[in-house]
């Protein structure tokens, strides 16, 4: 390429301008999938979480993947902490660098909250795509936050059929806001629940999304899920007893390597299961759900492969709709 075509300014989008573009859920389910699949035929590039525990209620992490097909390679640095309520912040916040795997020019810098959010319920989208009982009727949702919301909105683009939200956080505060904003726009029935065994009984998916802490007691004991429900951890296994992961009948992940590596760090110490990847099962390189009585658990990490896919059609729409704020290099 010569000199002369190189760019000379790059991108910038913050959380509103990312949240203009409307990228629907839909599509980020879609692409999730996408990268999933790409990264199971061993065409993408993807390191372990670069890991960094600033104490037991706070970590930092790099997380960088190129993806050839797509054209794109980025770092994602972020800090997730429970302590962010106290200054108002979600619990994630950080900024991505989206570039060139032809030029190694960084193309775009972006807020990656919002990205980050969406991408963590479209994968557990996914998990039900290929390892749930169809016709889903209840939900166990453990954790009230911001991914207790958007695990709504993805299950429901994936099955309409949804019907009844079983819910529990730590805050009543939390659950309380959260009834009212569910039932309010989705006109589901949230029954709220005073504990995680609660919440998985008679759930047909259960998500737990509370803190990431290695040091915290883990609550949820063997026998808990339904026979043939599917559970999803999207907070490592902070809420799962070592023993309650080994009742399960099956169990996947969407990055192993990942897993191992966060052994060092205090999580999966006492995992031995043998585990199927996620993106193999969609690639159709694995085996999914078997029968309808099997209890499964997938351990969603989160995945860089995800957030390049996604902040390339983030970038593609903003840059077409003329959002974000160009900079000279």
């Amino acid at each position: 390429m010569a000199s002369q075509n190189l760019p000379t300014k790059l991108l910038y989008l913050s959380y509103a301008d990312i949240d203009s573009v409307n990228l629907s859920m839909g599509e980020i389910i879609d692409a999730v999938e996408f990268s999933l699949i790409e990264k199971a035929h061993g065409r993408t590039h993807m390191p372990p979480k670069h890991w960094i525990p600033s104490d037991n209620r706070r970590f930092f992490s790099a997380m960088s993947s190129a993806v050839p097909a797509v054209g794109t390679a980025i770092c994602k640095w972020q800090s997730g902490s429970s302590k962010n309520t106290d200054y108002q912040l979600p619990y994630l916040t950080g900024l991505l660098m989206l570039n060139s795997v032809e030029t190694g020019l960084t193309f775009a810098i972006m807020d990656s909250t919002w990205i980050t959010a969406k991408r963590t319920a479209a994968a557990s989208a996914v998990a039900m795509r290929y390892l749930a009982n169809p016709g889903t009727k209840t939900i166990g949702v453990i954790g009230c936050g911001t991914q207790g919301r958007m695990h709504v909105e993805a299950f429901l683009t994936e099955c309409s059929e949804i019907h009844t939200v079983k819910a529990y956080d730590i805050s009543p505060t939390a659950l309380t806001e959260y009834i009212k904003e569910v039932e309010g726009a989705y006109g589901l029935q949230v029954i709220p629940c005073k504990n995680a065994k609660e919440v998985a009984f008679e759930a047909q998916i259960m998500v737990t999304g509370g803190p990431i802490e290695a040091n915290t007691q883990r609550t949820i004991e063997p026998g808990w899920l339904e026979k043939g429900a599917l559970g999803i951890t999207i907070d490592y296994d902070c809420y799962w007893q070592p023993s309650s992961i080994r009742a399960v009948d099956r169990l996947f992940t969407d990055d192993i390597g990942q897993m191992e590596h966060l052994k060092e760090f205090g999580y999966f110490l006492d995992l031995q299961t043998v585990i199927s990847e996620l993106g193999s099962v969609a690639a159709g390189l694995s085996p999914g759900r078997s029968s309808a009585n099997e209890t499964l658990l997938t351990l969603n990490l989160g995945v860089a492969v995800e957030d390049a896919v996604i902040a390339k059609r983030v970038f593609e729409k903003a840059e077409a709709m003329g959002k974000g704020t160009w900079l000279d290099y």
